[in-house]
């Protein structure tokens, strides 16, 4: 297929393991789209069950590479020298396109040349296809991305991504030493070099199944945990935190200010059992930082709103004392 810079080739890379059930309505929803100008690969990470055979089923539309099991981010990896596109989409064999997603998308990246990455909303839905929950991206989430928000919560989904496959060029692969989070850590290098662009409302299905990753919480929390060795050895962290350049002080107290905020923000979650860590961090970092003495002592202070009304009344009794001198 010949194309040029007004119809850039597609190239859509679909991760499948033991996806017998779903991989035929995802191949589907790749072949439905409006967008004429792609192509689709099927990297088969060692299935045990029939997830190739349907694949090879479709024919010359699709490309199938077989691999042993190595992980999402292995078979990712594994597809990009066979791309031919200049741009990538990365989808799981249990998720679907919406038609419209890719065209949309393209649009998107031929509109901002500055953009290296555009990420969409998703409905989330069960085993069964039926709907689950909408993701519609709100527009301060992707004002507030940056490396430590992707620590904090992980708003961009994997499968929703369309990114220039130039970005490799500056960041490098997928890290097929994370089982999970791989797109986590991808994100935190890349919104260092390339602004994110964002479709709000949803353009693909994301399906939550008992089999999935997400739902093995050992899994998630032990990767995560790597994932969070991994950035604090980095020697650029200091990019996470947004770090003075010079002075020893000031550097400190920023960073301690930082693992509070992502201690904070893990505690209510499911990644609670990492934030004592990351309030040991910032003790380590500045152990005078009064934010991370208020943030320890939160969860057994009063209700915010009875403080604000008990330091009202103090204000008024003040007062009261004042007018009666």
């Amino acid at each position: 297929m010949t194309t040029d810079a007004s119809s850039p080739l597609v190239s859509v890379i679909i991760s499948a393991y033991n996806g017998e059930s779903y991989i035929a309505e995802c191949i589907q929803s790749v072949l439905a789209q409006t967008w004429p100008y792609r192509e689709i690969i099927v990297v088969d990470d060692g299935s045990t069950d029939s997830t190739a055979e349907i694949a090879a089923s479709f024919g010359p539309q699709v490309r199938l590479l077989r691999k042993p099991n190595g992980g999402p981010a292995s078979a990712f990896n594994a597809g990009i020298p066979l791309a031919r596109g200049e741009l990538l989409a990365r989808l799981d064999c249990d998720d679907a396109f919406l038609p419209g997603k890719l065209a949309r998308q393209v649009a998107y990246l031929q509109r901002d040349p500055d953009v290296g990455l555009v990420f969409t909303g998703y409905h989330m839905v069960d085993a069964q296809g039926r709907l689950l929950r909408t993701e519609v991206i709100r527009p301060e989430v992707v004002a507030a991305l940056s490396p430590l928000q992707f620590l904090k919560a992980n708003h961009v989904n994997g499968s929703t991504v369309l990114f220039r496959r130039s970005c490799l060029e500056g960041v490098g692969f997928f890290d097929e030493s994370l089982i999970c989070h791989q797109d986590t850590d991808m994100w935190i290098r890349l919104i260092r070099q390339f602004r994110f662009g964002c479709l709000p409302e949803p353009l693909i299905r994301c399906r939550s199944h008992p089999l999935s990753l997400s739902h093995n919480r050992p899994l998630m929390l032990s990767q995560m945990r790597r994932l969070f060795r991994k950035v604090f050895r980095d020697p650029g962290k200091a990019e996470l935190f947004g770090l003075p350049p010079r002075g020893f002080i000031a550097r400190r107290r920023q960073l301690a200010q930082g693992q509070v905020e992502l201690a904070r923000a893990l505690r209510p979650g499911d990644f609670a059992p990492l934030a004592p860590g990351q309030f040991l961090a910032a003790f380590l970092a500045w152990p005078f930082s009064l934010a991370l003495y208020h943030a320890l002592a939160e969860p057994y202070l009063p209700h915010r709103g009875y403080l604000l009304r008990v330091k009202a009344l103090v204000a008024r009794l003040k007062g009261v004392a004042r007018f009666g001198k």
